[in-house]
């Protein structure tokens, strides 16, 4: 949880520690090029975020991003018709 006191998140730490969280992870999400948020996930249980699983977060936050950048392209072609 300490990880939220590098970004100013002193309330989030707060609010995760009322939720009774003992861990928590935060990957950054690409969109056009650039880190546009912060994708994160909390639990109960520390310990639970092996390196296989940031991993996989980080995964998961790319295809986001993709996901997102491709909206962003379609939404930008049906404008210009």
């Amino acid at each position: 949880i300490g990880v939220f006191k590098d970004y100013g998140m002193a309330a989030g730490v707060t609010q995760a520690k009322i939720l009774g969280m003992r861990a928590v992870a935060m990957v950054p999400v690409p969109r056009g090029g650039h880190r546009w948020a912060l994708l994160g996930v909390a639990s109960e249980r520390s310990g639970v975020f092996t390196p296989a699983v940031l991993e996989l977060l980080e995964r998961v936050a790319r295809l986001l991003g993709h996901a997102l950048d491709a909206f962003d392209l379609r939404r930008r072609l049906h404008d210009h018709g």
